[in-house]
């Protein structure tokens, strides 16, 4: 999955498609698969990845309870 992560600051724009991305690739694992990535990114010293991250688990969350 191409996304910026690791490229700078993603703007809430690119958030919200990285999380609908995962969605559409993982579905029920989306968050799960999201969460591996920022435990990743912090074990590797990269915070701000970490806390990239941890904005889309965010969005995958909202976007689950909007679907209810």
């Amino acid at each position: 999955m191409a996304t910026r992560l690791g490229a700078g600051p993603m703007d809430e724009i690119d958030v919200l498609h990285t999380a609908k991305l995962m969605i559409e690739q993982y579905g029920v694992e989306a968050e799960s698969q999201a969460t591996l990535r920022a435990d990743k990114a912090f074990l590797d010293g990269t915070i701000e990845v970490e806390q990239t991250w941890k904005r889309v688990i965010a969005a995958i969350r909202a976007l689950r309870a909007e679907k209810r």
